[in-house]
């Protein structure tokens, strides 16, 4: 991958974590710690099931029954996606303990308020639960997942205890086996799915406890100042479409140009947005899929903004040879229009 492709991934996916951040805060305020705490985990559990019989179908091989080492394999194939570097601290059939040496939440979480760190350990957590079990037949012969140690909350490191709820022996264990590292672009593809699907995750979730216009306020809100943020970090410069198109590629986004602004064929995003909501009901799903949509265009928006002033970012399907995309163009805030957000 050529340097400019690598920190194009870098900068979606940090995008992608600086709205889940401010999404958790503005959840917070409007749900309550004790309500969130009670009822998210399940969401990022389900994913962490959803990723082990993923990677079971593409070529990872191993048997959860063997023990907790085996147990931890994909969440180890997707520290290896993620960068993450990690050692194995214990390793029996009875109990891992998995050590984190980096948090890749912490750039985005670091300066964030108690409340929305508590919360991402949390969903971490709980995306290893739902993975180390992903494969289980029997609850009764799976695993619990414990976090003894933040390193968002000031410790060296992140360990992740991983302990048999059946009896194994207290001898070693080994991880199983994966396949070859895939090219360095898709790697990148997959890190920034795995963070859009908790993006996504969480959109879902506030779609099932809040009203859809508090959800929308909520998301475009903190879409315009993810955005702001970008344009914070790259400082764009150049005209209202110039600003947009440079956004689109830095945040990895395929397009061409258009006579309305630029034709959008490919968001990096879509994967993990589509796999978050396919077990919603059908209604809400789709409800979740255009709130990230206009999400997209919010971010678009708040980082056109902070370059070049007040715009509005304008989202229309469009049929193309190719199929379906996205028209984004730019008018002056305040336009009136059919498209939509």
């Amino acid at each position: 991958m050529a340097p400019g492709q690598q920190v194009t991934a870098l900068e979606g996916a940090r995008t992608v974590l600086d709205l889940t951040a401010m999404l958790m805060e503005a959840a917070f305020e409007e749900l309550g710690e004790g309500t969130i705490l009670a009822s998210m985990p399940g969401y990022l559990e389900r994913f962490g099931e959803d990723n082990a019989r993923y990677l079971a179908k593409h070529g990872t091989r191993w048997d959860p029954a063997q023990g907790a080492v085996a147990a931890l394999t994909p969440m180890n194939v997707v520290s290896r996606l993620t960068g993450t570097p990690f050692t194995m601290v214990e390793a029996t059939r009875r109990q891992a303990v998995k050590r984190l040496h980096a948090c890749e939440f912490q750039e985005a979480f670091a300066d964030r308020g108690g409340f929305p760190r508590t919360m991402i350990c949390q969903l971490h957590g709980a995306a290893y639960q739902g993975s180390v079990n992903g494969l289980v037949e029997r609850p009764e012969d799976g695993y619990d997942v414990e976090v003894r140690s933040r390193i968002l909350f000031g410790d060296g490191h992140c360990d992740f205890c991983v302990r048999s709820r059946s009896e194994r022996p207290d001898t070693p264990d080994q991880e199983g086996e994966s396949p070859s590292p895939p090219p360095e672009e898709e790697l990148a593809a997959l890190n920034v799915d795995f963070y859009a699907f908790i993006l996504a995750s969480f959109v879902d979730y506030m779609e099932a406890m809040l009203p859809p216009e508090r959800v929308a306020a909520h998301v475009l809100g903190s879409a315009r100042q993810a955005g702001s943020r970008l344009q914070g970090r790259r400082g764009f410069r150049g005209d209202a479409g110039t600003v947009l198109r440079d956004v689109l590629h830095a945040t990895g986004h395929r397009f061409a140009e258009g006579a309305r602004g630029a034709l959008v064929t490919y968001c990096p995003n879509e994967r993990g947005i589509r796999d978050a909501t396919r077990r919603s009901p059908p209604e809400r799903a789709a409800e979740a899929r255009r709130q990230a949509g206009r999400m997209c265009a919010a971010i678009l928006e708040g980082a056109i903004a902070e370059a070049v002033g007040p715009v509005r970012v304008r989202r229309e399907r469009t049929e193309h040879a190719g199929g379906t995309a996205w028209h984004y163009r730019v008018e002056p805030e305040g336009a009136a229009g059919e498209g939509e957000r």
